[in-house]
């Protein structure tokens, strides 16, 4: 197992530095031990980061602004991404990765929700929690492939973005303008 850093946050999940917490007492145990230890709190904060806090169905109100406001948020983007599209000579590189950082991520997490909203079907007691229910299955579905839409044009903007163009020679600047890219 690799050497943990002194200033890394320590593996036993306290929140703190590693050298502020558990490294005086791992310098006194055997190296074989100390790195058993290692391996376990490694481990469970692993599992811990693999489960979600599922959530009672009581949560569905605050669950259900989420989720729009995700959407809504994702939309917004689409649309401005849409715009910049024609011209990404616009953006720059550091934007563009954001926006695949951030978008890309939400993507990877959407399983929770859709998780959660299908252990609150079973759970549903009335026909107004079952209906907010499955209008929240389609809205998340919408926000998958509107999600899945922003990466997509994202990364064609990738390929023009305003340090693309900068690092071009004069000629092919000039061409490029000539066959209307510009």
């Amino acid at each position: 197992m690799p050497k943990i850093s002194r200033n890394a946050p320590c593996p036993c999940g306290s929140g703190k530095k590693y050298k502020k917490c558990c490294l005086s007492k791992d310098q006194a145990k055997p190296s074989s031990q100390m790195r058993d230890t290692q391996k376990e709190s490694l481990n469970s904060q692993q599992k811990s980061k693999k489960k979600p806090k599922w959530q009672p169905i009581s949560m569905l109100p605050t669950i259900s602004n989420a989720i729009d406001g995700m959407l809504e948020s994702a939309k917004e983007q689409y649309n401005t991404l849409m715009i910049a599209k024609e011209k990404p000579h616009v953006l720059d590189d550091d934007t563009v990765d954001r926006i695949l950082k951030v978008f890309g991520e939400q993507n990877d997490m959407l399983w929770v929700w859709e998780e959660q909203l299908s252990r609150w079907t079973k759970e549903a007691s009335n026909a107004n929690q079952r209906d907010e229910i499955e209008r929240l299955k389609k809205q998340l579905q919408e926000l998958v492939n509107t999600d899945k839409s922003i990466v997509s044009i994202a990364e064609y903007i990738k390929e023009n973005t305003i340090e693309k163009v900068l690092a071009k020679d004069d000629l092919e600047l000039g061409i490029e303008a000539m066959q209307g890219k510009f």
